[in-house]
Order: C-alpha cells, then sequence, then structure tokens
C-alpha cells in the first residue's frame, strides 16, 4: 500500500476520535467519572499510536505491507461512530463551548453502564490489534508512548502504566472458543450455586470455585465461557466482573494483575470508589496496598465475581505474591473462580469447591466439526463417511490440545485417498499409543533430509550480528528457523543417524551453516547475544545438543580432534552439553572417545567450570537425570582419591552448589546420590533452605536424616512458604523457633506478611513471640495489617496481640512515618480490619478523620456509635463535615450531620 494512503486513513481515524475526546470533556456526574476516565485514557493511547502511524509513513519512500491493518481501520472506524453517535447533539458548536464552561451542572453519561464499558473493551482491542499489526517496516512505537492528559481520574498518575492487557487475550480465547462449547461446566449444579446463590458459606470456602486440568483440556476456553456468562448477568444491579488470563509467554507481575482488577471495578462501581482516587496521590503503592484498594471495591458491589485463568503459567518469581493475594482475596466475600493445572505450586484448594477438567465428548466433537469445516475451505473436501472417521479417532484421543495441533497439520492426500500428518511429534505419539498404520505417515528421517536439504541450499555465509539481520533472513528464508530448529530433532526419531550421509557431513562441516543452526537455536539466549562476535559452537557440540550420538553406531569420521575438549560461547564442552541436555548414552560415548583416556582428562572433563562457573554436576543436578548422574559417578570412581568433594561442590554464579540445585528442583533420587559420594562441603544448610523455598517436603525430610542440624532461619522460611508439614518435621529435628538479631523479624513476623493464618496459629502454639519486633520495629500484628492481610490479623488479635501496634506509611515527599494500626485501617478503607481492632480494645480516637478521607461509611459509622464524634468541639465537628463534603464523599458527611442532628435533638427533648 502507498506509504501516504496509510497516511491518511490514519489522519482521517485521528479528526474522529479527537471530536469524540472532545465530546467527553464535559462537567460529568460523579456516577459517570469512572467510565469517562477510562475512554479519555484509551483515546489517548488510540491518538499516540495513530500519530506515530502517520508521522512514520509519511516518512517512508517505499510500498507498505499492511496485513490486517486496513481491516483494523474499518474496526476501529466503527467503534468511533458508535460512541460518537451516543455523545454528539445536533449542535456541535453546544458541546464544544459547554465543555468550556464549568460551573454548568454536571450531566450523566449518555450510555448505560454495560454499553460504555462494552466500547471501552472493543477500544483496547482494537489498540492492541493496532499495534499488532503495525507495518515492521516503520518506526516502530516506542513502549512507553502512552499519552497522558491532565484530567481526573485515571489519565491523571503513571501509576495506571502497570496495567496489563485482558480484553485483546479475552478476544482470542473466545474466537477460538466454538459456539455451544463449555455448556457441561455451566449447567453443573456447583458451578449455579457459585454463581447464583445470594449468600456462601465461607467457612466451607462456597465463595471458590477451582477447576484444574491437564495441559490441552480447555481451561482457557472454559474459562472465557464462564466469563461470558458472568457478563450476561451484568443487568443486574450491583453485581461485578474482573478477570485476568495469566501466561507464560507474557509474564505479568502480581501487582500488575491486582491493578488490572481495580481497573475493571473502578469502572463498573456503583459509587464512585474514592479509594482509587486516593491512590493517585500517593507514591506507587504496594502489592498489599493495591489488595486493599481492591477489596474496599469489592465490598461497593452486591456480588463481585473473579476469574483467574491458568494460575500454573505464574512465573517463579512471582508465586509467593500470587499466592499471598490468592488468599487475601480467599478470605474475602469476592467469589473466585480459578482455574490451574493440578501441581500450580501455590496454595491448597482442596477444601475449596472443586470441578476436574476434563473435555467432554460434546465440546471435542464441536470443536473438530468446527476445524474440519475451515479445513474444507482450503483443501479437498472430504466425504461425509471421512469426516465422522476423523472425528470419532480424534475425539476418542481426549485432549483439546492434541485435536488442534493434528487438525493444524492435517493434509488431504488426493492420490492416496489419505488423511496424513506432518509433524514428528504426532508420528511418535500415534505410532506409540494407537498403534496407527505407519505407512500413512510421513518418517521423520524424511523431513529431516528435508530440514537438511533446505539449510545446505541457502546461502549462509555470512552471520547474522545482530537482531535486525536475523530478522532479514527470516524474511528472506521463510522455513529458515523451523529447518534449523527442527532437523535434529527429527533425526533422533531415526533408529540409525549415518554421519556418512553426504548431506549431513556438509551441515556438519560446513562452519558457516553450524553457525547459522546455533543463531537459530540460542538467539533468545542472553549471553549469546552478547558475545556476538564469538558465536562458534564446534561440531561435537553440535551433534551432542540434539543427542544424535545415541543413534548412531559411532562418532563422525571426519571428526576434529580436540573437539570433545573445546567451548562453546558459554565456555561449555561437549561434556557440559550432554550432561544439560540429560542424554546419558551420548555421555558415555563421549568419554569413550580417545581423547578423554587417562585420569587428568577425566578430571578436567567433569569439574571445569564455564562463563557461569558451573560445571558438569551442576547441570546434572538441575537436570534431574539419575542415569546422567551414574555416569558421572562412575568417573568419579575411577578417579578415586584425585578428586576431592571440595572440587565438585563449587558453587556457581549465583552461589549454588550441585546439592542446593538438586534440592531446589526436588530430584530427590538425584540427592541421595550426591549425599551417598560425599559430593557436598559444608552447604547442607543451603541445600535445607532451597528445598524449603521449593516446599519439597520429601527434600527436607532426606536432608534432616542425612543429619542436617535445622536452625531458625529455616523455621521463618517455611514459614513465610506456608509449608506447615515442613514447619513440624523443622520442629521435630530440633529446630529453634526464634532467632537472635534477626533485622527481618521472626516466623511469625514471616508468616504474619505471607498472610498464613494456620501457620502463624502453629507458631504462637510452639512458643514463639506475639510482640517481638523487627529491625523497624514492628510487632507480627505490624506487619499484617502493613499488608492488609485480614486472616493473619485476625489470628494474632485472637492469640492476644497488642492491638495498639504502630505500622510504616510513605507520606506524600516520600518519607516515613509511624501511624496506629486503627488510623492505617481507616486511612486504607479497611473496615474488616478496623473492625477486629476496634473489638480488641485499640484506640481508635484518631481514626475520624482518615476514614473520612477515605469516604469509608462503616468505619466513620463504627466510631460514631463508639461516641468519638461528642469528643470533637464544635468546630473540629463542622470541620469533619466540611472535609467530607471536600472529598466528594457526600454519604459520609449525610451520616455525620444526621449523627448531629439526632444528637441535637435527643438533647432538646430532654
Amino acid at each position: 500500500m502507498d506509504p501516504k494512503s496509510i497516511a491518511s486513513n490514519t489522519a482521517s481515524l485521528l479528526a474522529l476520535s479527537i471530536q469524540v475526546t472532545a465530546a467527553l470533556h464535559r462537567h460529568w456526574d460523579r456516577h459517570s467519572t469512572p467510565i469517562v476516565d477510562r475512554l479519555l485514557y484509551e483515546l489517548a493511547r488510540l491518538r499516540t499510536t495513530l500519530t506515530y502511524l502517520e508521522e512514520s509513513s509519511l516518512q517512508s519512500n517505499i510500498p507498505i505491507v499492511v496485513g490486517e491493518l486496513p481491516w483494523v481501520f474499518r474496526t476501529l472506524k466503527n467503534v468511533l461512530v458508535a460512541l460518537g453517535s451516543k455523545l454528539f447533539d445536533d449542535d456541535e458548536y453546544g458541546i464544544e463551548w459547554q465543555s468550556s464552561i464549568s460551573d454548568l451542572q454536571p450531566c450523566a453519561l449518555p450510555l448505560s453502564k454495560q454499553e460504555a464499558e462494552a466500547i471501552f473493551n472493543d477500544l483496547q482491542v482494537q489498540i492492541a490489534r493496532l499495534r499488532a499489526s503495525y507495518p515492521s517496516s516503520l518506526a516502530s512505537i516506542p513502549d512507553h508512548s502512552i499519552s497522558r492528559m491532565p484530567f481526573k481520574g485515571l489519565d491523571r498518575s503513571p501509576l495506571w502504566n502497570a496495567c496489563a492487557e485482558y480484553n485483546e487475550i479475552h478476544a482470542a480465547s473466545r474466537s477460538n472458543r466454538v459456539e455451544g462449547s463449555g455448556a457441561w461446566l455451566l449447567g453443573d449444579s456447583k458451578f449455579r450455586n457459585w454463581m447464583e446463590s445470594d449468600s456462601i458459606d465461607m467457612s466451607r470456602h462456597e465463595n471458590v470455585m477451582y477447576c484444574f486440568g491437564r495441559p490441552g483440556s480447555g481451561k482457557t476456553i472454559l474459562a472465557s465461557a464462564v466469563i461470558d456468562e458472568l457478563k450476561s448477568l451484568r443487568h443486574q444491579s450491583a453485581l461485578g466482573l474482573a478477570y485476568f488470563y495469566l501466561s507464560y509467554r507474557n509474564p505479568t507481575s502480581v501487582f500488575s494483575i491486582v491493578l488490572t482488577l481495580i481497573q475493571q471495578l473502578y469502572i463498573q462501581s456503583p459509587t464512585l470508589p474514592t479509594e482509587v482516587l486516593a491512590l493517585e496521590h500517593r507514591d506507587m503503592p504496594s502489592v498489599a496496598e493495591l489488595t486493599g484498594v481492591l477489596l474496599s471495591l469489592v465490598a461497593r458491589f452486591r456480588k463481585v465475581f473473579i476469574v483467574l485463568d491458568a494460575l500454573d503459567e505464574c512465573s517463579s518469581e512471582q508465586r509467593v505474591g500470587l499466592d499471598a493475594f490468592l488468599g487475601s482475596l480467599q478470605s474475602s466475600q469476592a467469589r473466585l473462580f480459578v482455574t490451574s493445572r493440578p501441581s500450580h505450586g501455590l496454595r491448597d484448594f482442596d477444601q475449596c469447591v472443586n470441578i476436574h477438567i476434563i473435555p467432554s465428548s460434546a465440546d471435542m466433537s464441536l470443536f473438530v466439526r468446527s476445524k474440519l469445516s475451515k479445513l474444507s475451505e482450503r483443501i479437498a473436501t472430504f466425504s461425509r463417511a471421512q469426516e465422522s472417521k476423523i472425528e470419532e479417532e480424534l475425539v476418542a484421543m481426549g485432549s483439546k490440545h492434541g485435536i488442534k495441533v493434528c487438525l493444524d497439520l492435517v493434509r488431504y492426500n488426493s492420490s492416496t485417498k489419505s488423511v496424513v500428518f506432518f509433524h514428528f511429534s504426532l508420528q511418535e505419539h500415534l505410532e506409540k499409543v494407537y498403534k496407527l498404520n505407519t505407512e500413512l505417515l510421513i518418517p521423520s528421517s524424511v523431513l529431516a533430509a528435508a530440514c537438511i536439504r533446505y539449510l545446505n541450499a541457502l546461502d549462509l555465509s555470512s552471520p547474522a550480528l545482530t537482531t535486525e539481520q536475523y530478522l532479514q533472513r527470516l524474511h528472506d528464508h521463510p522455513f529458515y528457523e523451523y529447518a534449523a530448529t527442527n532437523w535434529g530433532r527429527l533425526l533422533m526419531f531415526d533408529r540409525n543417524v549415518d554421519f556418512e550421509d553426504p548431506a549431513l557431513e556438509l551441515l556438519m562441516t560446513d562452519e558457516s551453516r553450524r553457525l547459522a543452526v546455533v543463531e537459530a537455536l540460542f538467539r533468545e539466549d542472553a549471553e549469546f547475544s552478547r558475545d556476538s562476535q564469538n558465536k562458534q559452537v564446534g561440531m561435537l557440540h553440535f551433534i551432542t545438543y540434539f543427542g544424535l550420538l545415541q543413534r548412531a553406531s559411532r562418532p563422525p569420521s571426519y571428526l576434529a580432534k580436540g573437539d570433545v575438549s573445546s567451548h562453546d560461547f558459554m565456555g561449555r564442552t561437549p561434556i557440559h552439553i550432554a550432561t544439560m541436555m540429560g542424554h546419558a548414552v551420548a555421555l558415555e560415548a563421549l568419554f569413550a572417545l580417545p581423547e578423554l583416556e587417562g585420569r587428568d582428562c577425566i578430571y578436567e572433563a567433569i569439574t571445569s567450570a564455564d562463563t557461569l562457573r558451573k560445571t558438569v554436576w551442576h547441570y546434572a543436578a538441575e537436570g534431574g537425570d539419575v542415569e546422567v548422574v551414574r555416569v558421572l559417578k562412575k568417573k568419579l570412581l575411577f578417579l578415586d582419591e584425585s578428586a576431592k568433594p571440595a572440587d565438585i561442590a563449587t558453587r556457581d554464579d549465583k552461589g549454588l552448589t550441585p546439592l542446593s540445585y538438586a534440592a531446589a528442583r526436588g530430584h530427590l533420587e538425584v540427592l541421595q546420590l550426591l549425599l551417598q559420594r560425599g559430593i557436598y562441603e559444608n552447604e547442607t544448610e543451603d541445600a535445607l533452605q532451597n528445598a524449603i523455598h521449593g516446599r519439597h517436603t520429601r527434600i527436607v525430610k532426606a536432608l534432616l536424616l542425612h543429619g542436617v542440624a535445622p536452625k531458625y532461619e529455616h523455621i521463618a522460611a517455611a514459614s513465610e512458604m506456608g509449608s506447615m508439614d515442613v514447619i513440624k518435621l523443622l520442629l521435630e529435628y530440633g529446630a529453634e523457633i526464634e532467632g537472635q538479631g534477626s533485622g527481618s523479624g521472626s516466623a511469625l513476623h514471616k508468616a504474619a506478611q505471607a498472610d498464613r493464618a494456620v501457620i502463624l496459629s502453629n507458631l504462637i502454639w510452639n512458643g514463639a513471640s506475639l510482640e517481638a519486633t523487627d529491625s523497624k520495629e514492628r510487632t507480627p500484628l505490624s506487619i499484617a495489617v502493613e499488608h492488609a492481610n485480614l486472616e493473619a490479623t485476625k489470628a494474632l488479635l485472637e492469640a492476644g496481640s497488642n492491638p495498639d501496634v504502630h505500622v510504616l506509611k510513605r507520606t506524600s515527599d516520600n518519607k516515613t512515618i509511624r501511624v496506629k494500626a486503627a488510623v492505617w485501617a481507616a486511612e486504607h478503607g479497611r473496615a474488616d480490619i478496623f473492625n477486629l481492632l476496634r473489638r480488641a480494645g485499640a484506640e481508635c480516637s484518631e481514626a475520624l478523620f482518615p476514614a473520612i478521607k477515605s469516604g469509608n461509611t462503616d468505619i466513620v459509622r463504627q466510631l460514631l456509635v463508639s461516641g468519638t464524634m461528642s469528643e470533637l468541639v464544635e468546630p473540629q465537628r463542622a470541620q469533619a463535615v466540611s472535609l467530607a463534603i471536600e472529598r466528594g464523599n457526600i454519604e459520609v458527611a449525610r451520616l455525620l450531620e444526621s449523627w448531629e442532628t439526632g444528637k441535637s435533638g435527643q438533647a432538646q427533648s430532654k
């Protein structure tokens, strides 16, 4: 497309978006403010993207490949016209005039909440698609380029930059869902009760529905069906819905997840959420503070549904934070729907309402019919008998993931009248499990040979030293990346690899082709990209990486001498590679090479470290392959006294030893092999700490049985992780429950911070001090309140903690001050925590004005009932009412005035 055509279309959309923005700059009533703020925010993002697109198009002199851009333009125009048609009056000048007059009466948005939210969602989806379809030949849009407008609400603070995408993911999931699928779940009595019941039994965890299933069982598709079902209920008053899809492809922080949920409920809130507006006057809040705001928003609705899909795809760095957040949701009035694989490594949902997701035959049949219908548009149409046979066979596989892979790779051979599959993993699966006739399938060796021929035919003489050069290579050779990353894996399934094959020998011996394969394999590796001038990888590294030595009768005759001891770009030898990849047979073959004869050579092979300071023992322990460890142990026995434990139990650049890796990954058998051989050096305590952090109870027990003495630090770690079984083991083996001079606090502090109520009770029962303080003079209750952890606060107060503790608070000028716990709860609108503190006897006289500022009517009412208002002199009472009005908390102001009127009336009647 001509660049000027793109610029013209972009300018038209820009003009339309500016018109719509002008119509939104009015004096809106308080109920319309949240959605108007969000619409203005998305329109600002749209204008930024369109501006970049227009400017870069005008600077281009060559035709542009536009892809889906015209379709996105049309859809965006329709969304903007739909919004504008609701906003514009006949008198456009009147709109412009009204927007510049501040003393007019506030007006209501001429959209229902459902209509406004639908338009907002459409805007967000199309902006994401616009950025995704941005032509690669134009100057890219900076990620941080999101305009901010000096307007009220969410546009005012950089905080909202951290919100994560959710509408586009939901739209994609919904588009992949076949109409009618998921009916079995939506009709399930447990689901209907969770969704429809007016009251829930918190003691029976009825507010949480946990759906678990293996990969490919359709959990995300079902989550999208649940979200749409809940959206259909949105006509009911005071009903809120927020959702988020976790994905390992796009790791998201817990901070962003909570903020995104707040964003969604902010739009839907039946009353103006002052807690959200208060966030913008402060520095970046903590996750605990955001959680408190979210729970305050939840309290504004009659019912709130929160859907979180794929908990198991949370990154390891975020699991502790997500676990604590889930605990807060689990103990709130929100109705939580979560999906995950069974082994998600987070909190235990066994006591909640559970549904095991197994792909239903009805859903899979619908899916297969839909895919076959689309398939018939591209290739020769199947007969009804063939379609029935395909449907029968694929549904019998029992996995939507498998069906999708099959149908995406299915080809119809008109000459043989048969259906064939074009992928080695499918071939192996069908051969092993279903004993399918392999004559219908293309052998992996044929596909491997095709990949090798393709690579040998390319001009790969120049290395791709930069990302741009690599992308250009992909553009010039569309199948290069697939061929480079799959030829070895495909060849691995051949029962007898022949290294003397001329095509394979050419690929092996041509250094430039070998380098091209390496560039495709390791392009995501930071170390590889950093050292772009030193990407050389030896031939033996190449062969070992794919495990080809396991399929060959002997190494290639053209193997260069010294290759077995050469180093790649990370300082790894082929021995490192074989160990890292778990290729035990290849490892045996490497040790059998003449170059590795003799003690000195073997010693060097099993003790040398790469650039990450990892030896083969680190890789073996990390991978957990028992056979690999046994091969290495044989070589260690051969060395006898030549290699000492200190030579092997070295620390890598992360400070971890092989034993620590085995403990952290939960590889029990490998750990026992290392312990039996004495391959450790005064680092069993670190291994125990790593096992605790990994929640590996069996590893913990094995180390304790081996004689590792548990310490207070181990109790603290187990308390933070919420591992009750581990705590019991540690105490049984003599661990101290209180530490000496720990700046981060006691085990009780750790459990309070992670909201582990059961752990807290157990520690207290075993003698942990309730009033112990950390380096900042905070008690466990201070920590629990500061992190808005309701269950921990409740457990500590019930055990007798002093309620008049102080918590730390950051001021607007970035200073840290100490305030009473009751004042903190009032300031953050946490009526639940405030009520617990008040009932426990906390001093609450200073909490009235913070409660008025937060706009929490329940806290203000509690204080009025307790007589706080009567303790104020007349100017202070008037100030309280004025403050409520100034903050826009009209309900609080009315409550204060009515309370005073009632008191005055009682006095006069006397």
